[in-house]
Protein backbone atom coordinates (compact mmCIF):
# COMPACT_ATOMS: atom_id res chain seq x y z
CA UNK A 1 0.00 0.00 0.00
CA UNK A 2 2.82 2.35 0.90
CA UNK A 3 4.57 1.46 -2.36
CA UNK A 4 1.37 2.23 -4.33
CA UNK A 5 1.05 5.61 -2.57
CA UNK A 6 4.66 6.38 -3.44
CA UNK A 7 4.04 5.55 -7.09
CA UNK A 8 0.92 7.73 -7.04
CA UNK A 9 2.93 10.60 -5.57
CA UNK A 10 5.59 10.20 -8.27
CA UNK A 11 2.96 10.20 -11.01
CA UNK A 12 1.35 13.32 -9.55
CA UNK A 13 4.74 15.03 -9.44
CA UNK A 14 5.44 14.02 -13.06
CA UNK A 15 2.06 15.37 -14.20
CA UNK A 16 2.80 18.62 -12.35
CA UNK A 17 6.22 18.91 -14.03
CA UNK A 18 4.67 18.27 -17.46
CA UNK A 19 2.01 20.86 -16.74
CA UNK A 20 4.66 23.42 -15.89
CA UNK A 21 6.61 22.62 -19.09
CA UNK A 22 3.50 22.74 -21.27
CA UNK A 23 2.34 25.90 -19.54
CA UNK A 24 5.73 27.59 -20.12
CA UNK A 25 5.67 26.62 -23.80
CA UNK A 26 2.11 27.98 -24.15
CA UNK A 27 3.14 31.24 -22.48
CA UNK A 28 6.16 31.52 -24.78
CA UNK A 29 3.97 30.89 -27.81
CA UNK A 30 1.37 33.40 -26.70
CA UNK A 31 4.00 36.11 -26.38
CA UNK A 32 3.61 36.32 -30.14
CA UNK A 33 -0.14 36.79 -29.80
CA UNK A 34 -3.43 34.94 -29.97
CA UNK A 35 -5.33 33.68 -32.97
CA UNK A 36 -7.47 36.20 -34.83
CA UNK A 37 -10.67 34.36 -33.88
CA UNK A 38 -9.94 34.12 -30.17
CA UNK A 39 -11.92 36.34 -27.82
CA UNK A 40 -9.54 38.41 -25.70
CA UNK A 41 -10.00 38.19 -21.94
CA UNK A 42 -9.40 41.05 -19.51
CA UNK A 43 -6.80 38.99 -17.56
CA UNK A 44 -4.23 38.89 -19.12
CA UNK A 45 -4.72 41.80 -21.59
CA UNK A 46 -5.36 41.01 -25.23
CA UNK A 47 -2.18 40.49 -27.23
CA UNK A 48 -1.55 41.46 -30.88
CA UNK A 49 -2.40 38.87 -33.56
CA UNK A 50 0.05 36.00 -33.85
CA UNK A 51 2.64 36.30 -36.59
CA UNK A 52 1.67 33.67 -39.17
CA UNK A 53 5.17 32.98 -40.46
CA UNK A 54 8.67 33.55 -39.15
CA UNK A 55 11.81 33.76 -41.27
CA UNK A 56 15.18 33.15 -39.63
CA UNK A 57 18.72 32.40 -40.68
CA UNK A 58 20.94 29.94 -38.85
CA UNK A 59 24.03 27.94 -39.75
CA UNK A 60 24.07 29.08 -43.40
CA UNK A 61 20.41 28.13 -43.84
CA UNK A 62 17.23 30.19 -44.23
CA UNK A 63 14.13 28.79 -42.54
CA UNK A 64 10.45 29.61 -42.85
CA UNK A 65 8.61 28.60 -39.68
CA UNK A 66 4.93 28.40 -38.85
CA UNK A 67 4.47 31.15 -36.26
CA UNK A 68 1.76 29.17 -34.49
CA UNK A 69 3.72 26.02 -33.69
CA UNK A 70 7.31 26.49 -34.91
CA UNK A 71 6.99 23.85 -37.63
CA UNK A 72 9.52 24.17 -40.47
CA UNK A 73 7.62 25.03 -43.66
CA UNK A 74 10.72 25.17 -45.84
CA UNK A 75 14.45 25.63 -45.53
CA UNK A 76 17.12 26.58 -48.03
CA UNK A 77 20.89 26.18 -47.54
CA UNK A 78 22.97 29.14 -48.66
CA UNK A 79 26.04 29.13 -50.86
CA UNK A 80 29.31 30.46 -49.49
CA UNK A 81 31.60 31.34 -52.41
CA UNK A 82 34.50 32.45 -50.20
CA UNK A 83 35.62 30.53 -47.09
CA UNK A 84 34.75 32.25 -43.83
CA UNK A 85 37.59 34.22 -42.27
CA UNK A 86 37.05 33.78 -38.53
CA UNK A 87 39.28 36.79 -37.84
CA UNK A 88 36.87 39.29 -39.44
CA UNK A 89 33.54 37.86 -38.31
CA UNK A 90 30.47 37.21 -40.43
CA UNK A 91 27.45 39.13 -41.73
CA UNK A 92 24.23 37.11 -42.10
CA UNK A 93 20.86 38.84 -42.48
CA UNK A 94 17.44 37.99 -43.89
CA UNK A 95 14.89 40.46 -45.29
CA UNK A 96 11.34 39.88 -46.57
CA UNK A 97 9.88 42.32 -49.09
CA UNK A 98 6.91 41.94 -51.44
CA UNK A 99 6.74 38.16 -51.18
CA UNK A 100 10.48 37.60 -51.65
CA UNK A 101 13.06 36.55 -49.06
CA UNK A 102 16.50 38.13 -49.49
CA UNK A 103 19.44 36.54 -47.67
CA UNK A 104 22.88 38.14 -47.31
CA UNK A 105 25.88 36.08 -46.18
CA UNK A 106 29.26 37.83 -46.34
CA UNK A 107 30.20 37.59 -50.05
CA UNK A 108 26.93 36.02 -51.26
CA UNK A 109 23.33 37.14 -51.54
CA UNK A 110 20.27 35.26 -52.74
CA UNK A 111 16.52 35.60 -53.27
CA UNK A 112 13.78 33.01 -52.65
CA UNK A 113 10.03 32.92 -53.04
CA UNK A 114 8.56 33.52 -49.60
CA UNK A 115 5.66 31.11 -50.10
CA UNK A 116 7.54 28.06 -51.39
CA UNK A 117 11.24 28.78 -50.77
CA UNK A 118 11.98 28.31 -54.47
CA UNK A 119 15.35 29.92 -55.35
CA UNK A 120 15.01 32.93 -57.65
CA UNK A 121 18.64 33.99 -58.05
CA UNK A 122 22.05 33.96 -56.40
CA UNK A 123 24.95 36.39 -56.76
CA UNK A 124 28.39 36.67 -55.18
CA UNK A 125 30.92 39.43 -54.73
CA UNK A 126 33.82 39.50 -57.17
CA UNK A 127 37.17 41.28 -56.96
CA UNK A 128 37.34 44.65 -58.68
CA UNK A 129 40.74 45.94 -59.80
CA UNK A 130 42.94 46.25 -56.72
CA UNK A 131 39.98 45.56 -54.41
CA UNK A 132 39.78 41.97 -53.21
CA UNK A 133 36.63 40.06 -52.38
CA UNK A 134 37.45 40.65 -48.72
CA UNK A 135 37.59 44.41 -49.31
CA UNK A 136 34.12 44.19 -50.87
CA UNK A 137 32.59 41.76 -48.38
CA UNK A 138 29.01 42.74 -47.52
CA UNK A 139 28.94 44.72 -44.31
CA UNK A 140 25.31 45.88 -44.49
CA UNK A 141 22.54 46.40 -47.01
CA UNK A 142 19.66 48.78 -47.73
CA UNK A 143 16.58 47.53 -49.58
CA UNK A 144 14.66 50.10 -51.59
CA UNK A 145 11.90 49.44 -54.17
CA UNK A 146 13.61 47.82 -57.16
CA UNK A 147 17.16 48.23 -55.82
CA UNK A 148 19.47 46.64 -53.27
CA UNK A 149 22.30 48.85 -52.02
CA UNK A 150 25.29 46.90 -50.69
CA UNK A 151 27.56 48.51 -48.12
CA UNK A 152 31.01 46.96 -48.32
CA UNK A 153 33.69 46.25 -45.73
CA UNK A 154 35.91 49.01 -47.14
CA UNK A 155 33.10 51.59 -46.50
CA UNK A 156 32.03 51.88 -50.16
CA UNK A 157 28.66 51.26 -51.81
CA UNK A 158 27.23 49.53 -54.87
CA UNK A 159 23.73 48.98 -56.24
CA UNK A 160 22.11 45.77 -57.49
CA UNK A 161 18.86 45.08 -59.34
CA UNK A 162 16.33 43.53 -57.02
CA UNK A 163 14.87 41.34 -59.78
CA UNK A 164 18.05 39.34 -60.43
CA UNK A 165 20.88 40.72 -58.24
CA UNK A 166 22.88 42.00 -61.20
CA UNK A 167 24.99 45.11 -60.73
CA UNK A 168 23.60 48.54 -61.56
CA UNK A 169 26.63 50.56 -60.52
CA UNK A 170 29.42 50.78 -57.97
CA UNK A 171 31.15 53.71 -56.32
CA UNK A 172 34.40 52.55 -54.77
CA UNK A 173 35.78 56.09 -54.41
CA UNK A 174 33.65 57.59 -51.65
CA UNK A 175 34.14 55.83 -48.33
CA UNK A 176 31.33 56.73 -45.99
CA UNK A 177 30.90 56.26 -42.26
CA UNK A 178 27.18 55.93 -42.97
CA UNK A 179 24.81 55.90 -45.97
CA UNK A 180 21.17 56.95 -46.24
CA UNK A 181 18.67 56.54 -49.08
CA UNK A 182 16.06 59.28 -49.30
CA UNK A 183 13.94 60.65 -52.12
CA UNK A 184 15.83 58.91 -54.97
CA UNK A 185 19.23 60.01 -53.71
CA UNK A 186 21.96 58.48 -51.57
CA UNK A 187 23.67 60.54 -48.90
CA UNK A 188 27.05 59.52 -47.51
CA UNK A 189 28.53 61.02 -44.37
CA UNK A 190 32.33 60.94 -44.52
CA UNK A 191 34.44 62.08 -41.59
CA UNK A 192 37.42 64.21 -42.61
CA UNK A 193 40.53 64.24 -40.42
CA UNK A 194 41.67 67.39 -42.23
CA UNK A 195 38.60 69.48 -41.36
CA UNK A 196 37.68 67.62 -38.15
CA UNK A 197 34.13 67.46 -39.43
CA UNK A 198 31.86 65.61 -41.82
CA UNK A 199 31.52 65.94 -45.56
CA UNK A 200 28.06 65.09 -46.88
CA UNK A 201 28.09 63.57 -50.37
CA UNK A 202 24.90 63.38 -52.44
CA UNK A 203 24.92 60.55 -54.99
CA UNK A 204 22.47 59.90 -57.80
CA UNK A 205 20.64 56.71 -56.78
CA UNK A 206 20.31 55.67 -60.44
CA UNK A 207 23.99 56.00 -61.36
CA UNK A 208 26.01 56.33 -58.13
CA UNK A 209 27.67 59.50 -59.41
CA UNK A 210 28.33 62.41 -57.09
CA UNK A 211 25.90 65.29 -57.49
CA UNK A 212 27.33 67.63 -54.87
CA UNK A 213 29.07 67.65 -51.52
CA UNK A 214 28.74 69.84 -48.46
CA UNK A 215 31.21 70.49 -45.64
CA UNK A 216 29.33 69.98 -42.40
CA UNK A 217 30.40 72.21 -39.53
CA UNK A 218 30.93 71.23 -35.92
CA UNK A 219 30.88 67.80 -34.35
CA UNK A 220 30.89 64.41 -36.01
CA UNK A 221 27.52 62.65 -35.90
CA UNK A 222 25.43 59.80 -37.22
CA UNK A 223 21.87 61.17 -37.39
CA UNK A 224 19.86 60.19 -40.49
CA UNK A 225 19.90 62.53 -43.49
CA UNK A 226 16.46 63.04 -45.01
CA UNK A 227 15.26 64.76 -48.18
CA UNK A 228 11.79 66.05 -49.01
CA UNK A 229 10.09 69.00 -50.68
CA UNK A 230 13.28 70.04 -52.45
CA UNK A 231 15.32 70.21 -49.26
CA UNK A 232 17.86 68.04 -47.45
CA UNK A 233 17.95 68.13 -43.65
CA UNK A 234 21.25 67.43 -41.90
CA UNK A 235 21.29 67.28 -38.10
CA UNK A 236 24.46 67.55 -36.06
CA UNK A 237 25.93 70.29 -33.89
CA UNK A 238 23.95 72.55 -36.24
CA UNK A 239 20.71 71.87 -38.06
CA UNK A 240 21.11 72.50 -41.79
CA UNK A 241 18.61 72.76 -44.62
CA UNK A 242 20.27 72.34 -48.03
CA UNK A 243 18.96 72.75 -51.55
CA UNK A 244 18.27 69.21 -52.72
CA UNK A 245 19.56 69.88 -56.25
CA UNK A 246 22.70 71.90 -55.51
CA UNK A 247 23.59 71.30 -51.85
CA UNK A 248 23.65 75.05 -51.18
CA UNK A 249 22.70 75.98 -47.58
CA UNK A 250 19.26 77.57 -47.26
CA UNK A 251 19.24 78.05 -43.51
CA UNK A 252 20.96 76.80 -40.39
CA UNK A 253 20.22 76.69 -36.68
CA UNK A 254 22.51 76.32 -33.69
CA UNK A 255 21.86 75.72 -30.00
CA UNK A 256 22.85 78.12 -27.26
CA UNK A 257 24.41 75.30 -25.24
CA UNK A 258 27.60 74.16 -27.03
CA UNK A 259 27.27 70.70 -25.45
CA UNK A 260 23.96 70.05 -27.17
CA UNK A 261 23.44 68.77 -30.69
CA UNK A 262 20.52 68.14 -33.00
CA UNK A 263 19.63 64.56 -33.85
CA UNK A 264 17.12 62.43 -35.75
CA UNK A 265 15.07 64.82 -37.88
CA UNK A 266 11.74 63.36 -38.96
CA UNK A 267 9.14 64.55 -41.46
CA UNK A 268 5.72 63.21 -40.52
CA UNK A 269 2.50 64.37 -42.18
CA UNK A 270 4.06 67.60 -43.39
CA UNK A 271 5.68 68.41 -40.05
CA UNK A 272 9.39 68.48 -39.24
CA UNK A 273 10.31 66.93 -35.88
CA UNK A 274 13.76 67.33 -34.41
CA UNK A 275 15.20 66.54 -31.00
CA UNK A 276 18.47 67.29 -29.26
CA UNK A 277 21.11 65.18 -27.60
CA UNK A 278 19.73 65.95 -24.15
CA UNK A 279 16.42 65.08 -22.55
CA UNK A 280 14.00 67.61 -24.01
CA UNK A 281 10.43 67.56 -25.33
CA UNK A 282 10.02 66.85 -29.01
CA UNK A 283 9.21 70.00 -30.98
CA UNK A 284 7.31 70.45 -34.22
CA UNK A 285 6.15 73.03 -36.71
CA UNK A 286 3.88 73.16 -39.79
CA UNK A 287 5.45 72.91 -43.23
CA UNK A 288 6.23 76.41 -44.48
CA UNK A 289 6.78 77.77 -48.03
CA UNK A 290 10.34 77.86 -49.34
CA UNK A 291 12.28 80.74 -47.85
CA UNK A 292 15.95 81.68 -47.63
CA UNK A 293 15.41 83.37 -44.28
CA UNK A 294 18.07 82.73 -41.68
CA UNK A 295 16.37 82.66 -38.31
CA UNK A 296 17.76 82.79 -34.79
CA UNK A 297 16.53 80.58 -32.00
CA UNK A 298 14.12 81.93 -29.45
CA UNK A 299 15.60 81.97 -25.93
CA UNK A 300 12.23 82.16 -24.19
CA UNK A 301 11.50 78.46 -24.49
CA UNK A 302 13.24 76.10 -22.06
CA UNK A 303 13.02 73.24 -24.55
CA UNK A 304 14.29 72.86 -28.09
CA UNK A 305 12.19 75.25 -30.20
CA UNK A 306 10.33 74.13 -33.29
CA UNK A 307 11.56 75.11 -36.73
CA UNK A 308 9.67 75.56 -39.97
CA UNK A 309 11.30 73.02 -42.29
CA UNK A 310 11.65 75.38 -45.26
CA UNK A 311 12.61 78.59 -43.49
CA UNK A 312 14.14 77.52 -40.20
CA UNK A 313 12.02 80.04 -38.35
CA UNK A 314 11.56 79.07 -34.70
CA UNK A 315 8.02 78.49 -33.51
CA UNK A 316 6.62 77.82 -30.07
CA UNK A 317 6.47 74.26 -28.85
CA UNK A 318 3.32 72.31 -29.60
CA UNK A 319 2.10 72.38 -26.01
CA UNK A 320 2.56 76.17 -25.83
CA UNK A 321 0.62 76.78 -29.03
CA UNK A 322 -2.27 74.47 -28.18
CA UNK A 323 -2.35 74.48 -24.42
CA UNK A 324 -2.11 70.71 -24.36
CA UNK A 325 0.45 68.85 -22.22
CA UNK A 326 3.97 68.63 -23.53
CA UNK A 327 4.36 65.62 -25.86
CA UNK A 328 6.58 62.80 -24.69
CA UNK A 329 9.93 62.43 -26.48
CA UNK A 330 10.22 59.69 -29.09
CA UNK A 331 12.21 56.62 -28.09
CA UNK A 332 15.22 57.40 -30.25
CA UNK A 333 18.85 56.66 -29.37
CA UNK A 334 21.05 59.69 -28.74
CA UNK A 335 24.46 58.08 -28.89
CA UNK A 336 27.31 59.74 -30.75
CA UNK A 337 29.97 57.30 -31.89
CA UNK A 338 32.93 59.59 -32.49
CA UNK A 339 32.36 62.60 -30.24
CA UNK A 340 34.11 62.70 -26.86
CA UNK A 341 32.43 64.35 -23.88
CA UNK A 342 33.41 67.90 -23.30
Amino acid sequence: MKKRATIGLLLSTLVLILAVIVGSWAQLTHLRGVSKTATPTPHPPARPPMQDNIYIGSNRTVYKLDGRNGRVIWKQPLTRSVPLDIHVGSHFRVHILDGVVYAFLDHDFSAFRADTGQPLWHQHIEAHGSLSTENLRIYDEILSPGTIYLLHANATISARRMKDGSELWSNFTIRGDSFFVSNKSIYARVYSEQTRGNIIFALDAATGRERWHFLEQGLSGEAPIIAANGMVYVADHSLWALNEQTGQPLWTQTLSNPDQFFTFPRLIDGTLYVSTGVSAPMSACPLAPLSLTTATLSTSSPSTPAMAPCSGNPLQDIHKRTGSPSPAPLSLPHKRKTTPSR
